[in-house]
């Protein structure tokens, strides 16, 4: 846990220190649910006002090096919603075998409790689908 969020607060001052005007930042923990897909901390940068977002945790750091653009919408009037996909993460199934597995990412986070969830949902027909709620700070400048 502690080499994972090591690597998201390198990331929150990389991009934190390259936020403008209207970029918001919000480092969250979450406990983590079962499957091993679901983050123990992200990093989330996002711009209301162009549309814009940005995530990173640890299966982002191992599958892309960087932070990736995500899809960012109002859940509520007081909740963002960022949505993405990582492709082809190598996962290990009950039986021992490894497989690559397509996972889509839907995190929330509630701009006035500061608290933060986040869904797993695997495309392949497992029973692990996880969902992790936790504690969001924003990150100023």
């Amino acid at each position: 846990m502690k080499k994972r969020i090591s690597t998201l607060v390198a990331a929150t001052i990389f991009l934190v220190g390259t936020a403008h005007g209207a970029e918001r930042a919000f480092f969250c923990e979450y406990k983590s649910g079962y499957g091993g897909w679901t983050p123990e901390a992200a990093l989330f940068v996002f711009d209301e006002e162009k549309g814009t977002a940005e995530a990173y945790d640890y299966w982002i750091k191992t599958m892309h090096s960087k932070p990736i653009a995500v899809d960012m919408s109002r859940a509520s009037t007081q909740r963002i919603q960022l949505n993405w996909r990582l492709n082809k993460i190598p996962s290990k199934f009950r039986g021992g075998e490894t497989q690559l597995v397509d996972v889509n990412y839907r995190a929330t986070i509630n701009l006035k409790t500061k608290q933060g969830t986040v869904r797993v949902t695997p495309t392949v027909d497992v029973l692990n689908n996880t969902k992790a709620s936790g504690k969001c700070r924003e990150v100023q400048p």
